[in-house]
């Protein structure tokens, strides 16, 4: 990546407070965790599975013709980062527990564990480096042909809500109480492009006036309805915070750590997006039961 689009400040204070990392597309390289930004990857991210067979694993490679002048692509060493779920999710080994690796510019990564964590290129004694973001599932799944989108502003916090960006087709109420949206694929819409849990919110806001959306390239969101993130009391966030429902007898919300971007499969097809003071990723805000005609607002 020519950029790395995690905003520091804020997220060294969420790791220390166990909260989610909230990425920046307009950070700076100055604001990079490992210093200037002067390789570059092929691709800068992939899906793999734990299961075993298509999927299980994923290659990343440096382009050479960014290996300053003096260096080699035996000069490139690999490490993983981590982004709230640990370091250990994949492998640079199949049947060996490997997490670094030297004197390669090519590299293969194998899923072991669910959640999602940075690969990062870099060469040793110097601020050269390329990194890219690997998102771990536990199988392939069935491709949703629906997504389902629960909105709400917490009352608590909707001071913080100017009513001039309130939808005209939405009340007070309505927001602070909290409804839900469907997105539905069809192929005049999507075409060959991907469909997934960003794409199909981003067209629902297309699609819907004064629905004012915009999202990092990994599907973070920067900023709805012209609400950003703010720091809150306790080392709690105030900020759009990313859910899932869970199946089940137990159906309830259970935190994003995958971002919207990757979010293809039916297990994850009903999705949070509330707005409120989070303390942690651990701690979940009401959960209003699957949409039904009552709580089902708009279908796109």
């Amino acid at each position: 990546m020519k950029q790395k689009y995690i905003m520091i400040a804020l997220a060294v204070a969420l790791m220390m407070a166990a909260a989610p990392l909230v990425y920046s597309e307009g950070a700076d390289d100055s604001s990079a965790l490992t210093g200037d930004n002067v390789l570059d990857l092929t691709n800068d991210s992939a899906i793999v599975y734990v299961a075993s067979g298509d999927g299980h694993s994923a290659t990343f490679s440096v382009d050479l013709s960014t290996i300053p002048s003096g260096y080699s692509a035996s000069s490139i060493s690999w490490k993983l980062n981590d982004l709230d779920d640990g370091t250990t999710l994949v492998s640079f080994s199949d049947t060996t527990d490997t997490y670094t690796m030297t004197g390669v510019s090519s590299v293969t990564v194998y899923g072991k564990a669910v959640g999602t964590l940075e690969i990062e290129a870099y060469i040793s004694g110097t601020n050269y480096y390329a990194s890219g973001i690997v998102v771990v599932f536990s199988a392939p799944t069935e491709t949703a042909s629906t997504f389902y989108y629960f909105i709400k502003i917490y009352p608590g916090v909707y001071s913080y809500f100017n009513n001039e960006n309130l939808p005209a087709d939405v009340t007070q109420d309505e927001i602070q109480e909290g409804f839900w949206v469907s997105v539905t694929y069809n192929s005049q819409a999507f075409g060959s492009n991907d469909f997934n849990a960003l794409t199909a919110f981003e067209y629902f806001c297309s699609q819907n006036d004064g629905w004012q959306f915009s999202a990092s390239s990994y599907g973070w969101i920067d900023t709805f309805l012209g609400l950003g993130t703010y720091e809150g009391t306790n080392g709690s966030w105030i900020y759009w915070a990313q859910y899932h429902a869970t199946s089940g007898n137990d159906a309830g919300w259970a935190f994003n750590n995958t971002t919207m971007a990757y979010i293809t499969s039916v297990e994850s097809q009903y999705i949070g997006l509330i707005f409120w003071e989070s303390p942690s990723s651990s701690v979940m805000p009401a959960f209003p039961g699957l949409p039904n005609s009552d709580t089902l607002k708009f279908e796109v």
